[in-house]
């Protein structure tokens, strides 16, 4: 309770995992609440925000960004599939071999049913395409599939002890029977050293 009234950073095993996109600001915004325990033992969520929804396309060589941001914009929009914006990165291909990085489109979701509908929506584009249209950072299927991503790409561990630090406490009633709860950027989470372990276990 010092450390929590010190906001000292904390460590937290994580034991399940719950997402959803809560209301913020009038917008939607992905949220993970991880479900477990500080090293006394105590139940506690702790509330990530700041994680991403997106999924990255592959620009087909045959075609200028700007040309395929229309395409792949104005698809999403003809389905009804909502998403926030789209960007251009520079990556490896997922999909054969690239001696330089090429263009992506990164596309933008506040949740994981649209996210879902885009990659339903792309599939339905290369039924008829000689050539297919490539996606990467493309995880889907049931449960907290899309976690696992975020996890990857944060560095965190999914079942084992983890820091974090500048965090604001919740009510407790924010969550049930849970004696903690405290909401977290994603970076601020890390996931414990060995000398960190020494130190807090």
């Amino acid at each position: 309770a010092s450390q929590i009234k010190a906001r000292a950073p904390l460590i937290f095993l994580p034991t399940s995992v719950v997402e959803k996109s809560d209301w913020v600001d009038k917008s939607l915004a992905y949220r993970i609440y991880l479900f477990g325990i500080l090293p006394c033992g105590s139940k506690t969520c702790v509330i990530l925000t700041g994680a991403e929804v997106t999924i990255d396309i592959e620009v087909p060589q045959d075609l200028q960004v700007e040309e395929f941001t229309r395409v792949i914009s104005g698809g999403l929009v003809s389905d009804n599939i909502q998403f926030i914006r789209i960007s251009t990165e520079k990556m490896f291909k997922l999909h054969g071999f690239s001696t330089e990085p090429v263009a992506h489109l990164r596309v933008y979701f506040a949740t994981l049913k649209d996210r879902a509908e885009c990659i339903k929506h792309i599939a339905r584009l290369n039924e008829s395409l000689a050539v297919p249209i490539h996606t990467a950072g493309d995880d889907f299927g049931h449960g907290v599939y899309y976690f696992n991503k975020i996890a990857r790409q944060s560095k965190f561990a999914t079942a084992d002890w983890n820091r974090f630090e500048q965090y604001t406490v919740l009510r407790t009633e924010t969550t049930t029977n849970c004696a903690y709860t405290f909401r977290v950027d994603i970076k601020n989470v890390s996931k414990l050293t060995k000398a960190q372990r020494a130190k807090y276990l």
